[in-house]
């Protein structure tokens, strides 16, 4: 019989370092998805260097074989994170589960990463693995059980290392028991929801009003949410919270307009999800950060400091502002 979840508060507490970890602001590109990151990376890697971010985050289970990757992210000058898809561990041996945990920040701390970020959805179709509990509460408290003991794991392996959960901008999508674990007292040291803005399958781009429409939804959904849940610090627009964006169907402005939220923001995915326009985008905030910092408002800091109309948005005449045309 499993232990109940409040069982593992002190397990996890004794992990837990007496300050949480914490990691320089900046602009998180991701690198990798399906291939090899190695192969993703080769292909990115003209790209990354044009937007020259403050970290890479390589999709990948970090090893050895990655370790050429590595040190080619840091002579670009960036920081490095590492991101796992932990889905496949959501169900099945909850040893094999943890011996998992334990070889990811085992590998986290040998290529240097500064964060491990794991990456837990919903099933992606019906009968795959995820964190839904699609059964029901019964199957919520044994998801939650052991995403906390995977988490136990990974602080017993690097006490210093950070600890990021990437997954639905909506809380809705998860049981609450597994939100809890992810990002309650106990849980990571960031939150990345994914503020997946695309309007739907087509050519269609997001707009400005669009993505921050979704993003004020999901501020006031989390704020419904008790903290036993997901901690202040980890609700959107706090200093825990690293707004994910896609790099492909949006407007320069609409991408822009998500990043400029937060001192640390994140996007998805290079080589395989973006476009032209969502690297454009990529570049602004770069550079907006170079010249203004990375505290929110950066866009219209600029344009004040520029003589624009300070409006917050992105733009053709900001954009050129900064030596860049669409």
């Amino acid at each position: 019989m499993t232990a109940p979840l409040d069982g593992l508060a002190s397990t996890i507490a004794a992990h837990l370092p007496a300050a949480r970890p914490t990691v320089a602001h900046g602009l998180v590109v991701t690198v990798g998805e399906i291939p090899a990151v190695q192969v993703s990376w080769a292909r990115a890697r003209p790209t990354v260097a044009l937007i020259r971010p403050d970290v890479v985050m390589l999709h990948t289970g970090p090893g050895q074989e990655d370790r050429p990757t590595a040190d080619d992210v840091r002579s670009l000058g960036a920081r490095l994170w590492v991101q796992v898809g932990c889905n496949p561990y959501a169900d099945g041996s909850e040893a094999a589960a943890i011996d998992r945990a334990h070889a990811w920040a085992r590998g986290a701390v040998a290529l240097g990463a500064e964060l491990l970020s794991l990456n837990g959805e919903m099933a992606s179709a019906p009968g795959r693995p995820g964190w839904d509990a699609p059964s029901g509460p019964a199957e919520a408290t044994d998801e939650a059980q052991r995403l906390a003991r995977m988490l136990a794991a990974i602080r017993a392996e690097a006490p210093t290392l950070a600890v990021g959960w990437s997954s639905h901008d909506m809380p809705g999508r998860l049981p609450r028991a597994v939100w809890a674990s992810a990002v309650g007292p106990d849980g990571a040291d960031y939150h990345l929801p994914q503020h997946y803005a695309r309007p739907g399958a087509g050519p269609e781009l997001a707009t400005v009003r669009g993505v921050l429409a979704r993003i004020e939804t999901s501020r006031a959904k989390w704020a419904a949410v008790p903290v036993t849940v997901c901690r202040a610090e980890l609700m959107p627009h706090r200093a825990r919270w690293v707004p994910y964006a896609q790099a492909h169907h949006h407007e320069v402005a609409a991408a822009c307009a998500i990043h400029d939220l937060a001192p640390l923001s994140a996007s998805w995915t290079l080589p395989e999800a973006s476009d032209a326009l969502g690297v454009l985008a990529l570049r602004a905030d770069a550079e907006l950060r170079r010249r203004v910092g990375h505290a929110p408002g950066r866009v219209a800091r600029w344009q004040t400091m520029r003589g624009l109309v300070a409006d917050g948005v992105c733009g053709v005449k900001t954009l050129a502002s900064l030596g860049l045309t669409i």
